[in-house]
């Protein structure tokens, strides 16, 4: 079955950004492969002081929110949740 990006096991990628990969060694053509990362943080810190307990699901929860505003932000971002940004 394919994958969300229409490939199937046993697919190549012949080319990166129009560029022929092939003929190159593995380490020349990873080496065209740009990635970057859109992350979004939630810390948990001070709860005793501020008798904030949240528990891993609402913070997962709130990293999810970060992430997604990282993303809208652009690519290769970090956001923090914070709850006046909520």
């Amino acid at each position: 079955p394919a994958d969300a990006a229409g490939m199937e096991a046993g697919d190549f990628i012949t080319h990166v950004d129009g560029q022929s990969l092939l003929g190159l060694t593995l380490d020349e053509a990873v080496a065209l492969i740009e990635i970057t990362a859109s992350i979004g943080v939630s810390l948990r810190y001070n709860a005793a002081q501020t008798h904030v307990h949240l528990t891993a699901q609402e913070l997962l929860k709130q990293a999810d929110r970060a992430l997604y505003r990282a993303k809208a932000m652009g690519r290769d971002r970090v956001s923090y949740f914070a709850e006046q940004a909520a």
